[in-house]
């Protein structure tokens, strides 16, 4: 198969290797949307970036996109969404950080405004790259919902994945954010190889606490992502479970798919591991967590408003 391309022949996994970035990707095509079923789809993605300029050590993109960071410009991102906009009113910006480039985010806001646009739209986020003014002005240039990568609320595991921000930020970065959107997703990530079983109750508090505070959140266990740091350090420590990522679908494995993964890791990372200090205890308390009432919840982890006085 050509570069860029992975391809199953004759019952063997081929690869043609890697393929040389294009460094301009505001000269990629727009996509031929004529020839796709559209109007099947409330909702349509763009994506408007290649790589990041963050360093979490259990991320692929850095290492998959060639270590370069690569923006498409915003008129050109508004090209796309015209494409879609006569058949959406809700759009998504699927890149993994939007808001890396804060002037470029401003001047998306902007254009929004400035072309009176009525669409909704998306964006994923890092906790320390949104800060509340980029909330207010999004929030009113029709962004209604974020995804925010939290993955830990123990600063053990924070320095372990170089996530470079400190634990106590995270509360009131999510509320600010509840503020101004509709929905916050909070994602959470357990199962590093360093994470102690303490390190694991902090953030299952927080998922918690995420649940008292009208805050949507997902918990996944880590996986070995080819090619990251964390995979090429613990490289002895992945294992294969039947307990694969909830990312993947159970398609059930049967032997030949099951050999078909097992000797594929890098293309199949979902279905593997990392081993993880107490991981029977931490499954536990998941399933213990899943049967807890909200009305419980709410009472032990909910935020009191602050009440503000009048000095006139």
């Amino acid at each position: 198969p050509p570069g860029g391309v992975i391809s199953l022949h004759n019952n063997k996994v081929c690869s043609g290797g890697e393929h040389p970035p294009l460094l301009d990707i505001n000269k990629l095509p727009l996509p031929d949307i004529k020839k796709l079923p559209i109007r099947k789809y409330d909702h349509h993605s763009v994506i408007t970036m290649r790589g990041c300029p963050f360093s979490c050590s259990f991320c692929y993109v850095k290492g998959h996109w060639t270590n370069s960071v690569r923006y498409m410009s915003v008129p050109r991102i508004f090209e796309h969404i015209d494409l879609l906009l006569p058949h959406t009113k809700k759009i998504h910006l699927m890149d993994d950080l939007f808001p890396g480039d804060r002037k470029r985010f401003m001047d998306y806001c902007q254009h929004h405004k400035k072309e009176k646009y009525n669409f909704s739209w998306s964006f994923s986020t890092r906790v320390n790259t949104l800060n509340e003014e980029m909330m207010k002005i999004s929030s009113t240039r029709g962004a209604n919902r974020i995804f925010v990568g939290v993955e830990s609320v123990a600063d053990n595991v924070l320095k372990g994945i170089h996530k470079q921000y400190p634990a106590r930020i995270v509360k009131n970065m999510l509320l600010d954010a509840n503020k101004y959107y509709d929905e916050v997703c909070a994602s959470f990530i357990y199962g590093f190889p360093f994470e102690s079983l303490e390190d694991f109750e902090k953030t299952l508090n927080m998922t918690k606490w995420c649940i008292a505070n009208d805050i949507t959140y997902g918990l996944h266990r880590a996986c070995p992502l080819p090619g990251t740091p964390l995979t090429k350090e613990y490289a002895k420590s992945i294992i294969f479970t039947d307990e694969f990522s909830d990312i993947v679908e159970d398609i059930g494995l049967n032997k030949n798919i099951r050999q078909l993964i097992l000797k594929n890791k890098d293309i199949f990372p979902h279905y593997f591991s990392f081993e993880s200090p107490d991981i029977e205890k931490k499954k536990q308390l998941i399933e213990k967590f899943e049967d807890s009432k909200i009305d419980e919840l709410k009472k032990q982890y909910k935020e009191k408003p602050i009440l503000t006085t009048r000095s006139d």
